[in-house]
């Protein structure tokens, strides 16, 4: 048996630990596994979206047994070095068997990434970006020949879709409005329907099918494993403005916008005026670096930071402002969003 056909052997599709029982481990996002995959992708010349795809899907983004506390995101099996005992589901002949097989223990998220970047590059030359024109190339090179799943490249194909993963191939990963989402994966029960499963998942019927490459006319097994979507609060990148601010969205906290913007909590409470445990006014704005906070204050000369007890007219009193002017200035969106420590421009 040749190497390459060893290799394949020893890919599993889906660690099958994914979907059983509850899952406890926090989904790792695009936008997480993206900050690790694209230059690891770009070092070895493979596509990002490819290698994004494949650790949403064969991980459960980051929730399976095996990538939560083995740090092995690609369901890579054991050559070498500390090894696991899972179950897995292989497809024999065509049909889906669930076996108990060693996968590879990493020290890191990183060195798994960078563990399956290696693995493309030396023993699938199908997938570098050299050999290819598209990411379709890609994921053609690898069916029927890195896993045992035969739909493999179809599912891959619309995970890349759903999430839009090309973007990341042209670099596209440090974006200030990165868009969190995850894939999840859902065991099939007893009465269980397409639309049951797509309701409850916050998906439309359609979108469901194209995600696991079914029809109207599919029928479920019990056990089977669908993908499903889920998603975070994301980031939109009209909130961002060009003087480097950015404006409070429903559901944003402190975490997600410096997350999406390049730097820390800490940091970005402190140019703010604010506390790390700060409760975020929808329409608020925040400055993200100290150039903006220079802009803002040179466009508007004064600023205030808002003490217990303030209220938007005693304020705008005390400036001699009107408070249509002052909510306005602000990008508040009413007279009552203000938040203790919250810095305002007069």
């Amino acid at each position: 048996m040749s190497k390459i056909k060893k290799i394949m052997f020893s890919v599993a599709m889906t660690v099958a630990t994914a979907g059983i029982g509850g899952v406890t481990a926090r989904a790792s996002t695009v936008s997480d596994f993206a900050q690790i995959a694209v230059p690891v992708a770009n070092h070895y010349g493979l596509y990002p979206s490819v290698m994004i795809a494949q650790a949403l899907l064969e991980s459960n983004s980051g929730q399976s047994l095996l990538a939560s506390d083995y740090n092995n995101y690609f369901g890579i099996k054991w050559t070498n070095g500390e090894s696991i005992d899972l179950p897995t589901t292989e497809y024999l002949n065509g049909e889906a068997k669930a076996i108990t097989q060693p996968f590879q223990v990493y020290s890191s998220e990183e060195e798994s990434f960078d563990a399956q970047g290696q693995l493309l590059a030396n023993y699938y030359p199908g997938t570098l970006r050299a050999n290819t024109s598209s990411y379709q190339d890609a994921l053609a090179a690898l069916q029927g020949v890195y896993a045992t799943d035969p739909n493999y490249e179809n599912i891959l194909d619309s995970i890349i879709q759903t999430y839009d993963l090309t973007a990341f191939d042209n670099g596209n990963y440090t974006t200030q409005a990165t868009v969190s989402t995850s894939v999840d994966q859902y065991s099939v029960l007893p009465g269980d329907s397409l639309w049951s499963i797509a309701t409850s998942s916050g998906m439309t019927v359609s979108d469901l099918e194209t995600l696991n490459n079914l029809n109207t006319d599919s029928i479920l097994q019990i056990g089977q494993i669908l993908s499903v979507k889920s998603s975070e609060p994301s980031l939109t990148s009209e909130s961002f403005s060009a003087e480097g601010t950015y404006k409070v969205q429903e559901g944003d906290n402190l975490w997600l916008i410096a997350l999406n913007s390049g730097t820390t909590v800490s940091a970005l409470a402190d140019l703010n005026g604010i506390s790390e445990e700060a409760t975020l006014q929808v329409g608020q704005i925040l400055q993200l670096t100290e150039a903006s906070q220079t802009n803002s204050n040179s466009q508007s000369a004064r600023s205030y930071k808002v003490q217990s007890g303030d209220t938007i007219s005693a304020i705008a009193n005390n400036f001699g402002l009107s408070v249509q002017d002052l909510v306005s200035l602000n990008g508040l969106p009413d007279a009552n969003a203000l938040a203790v420590g919250q810095i305002l421009n007069l």
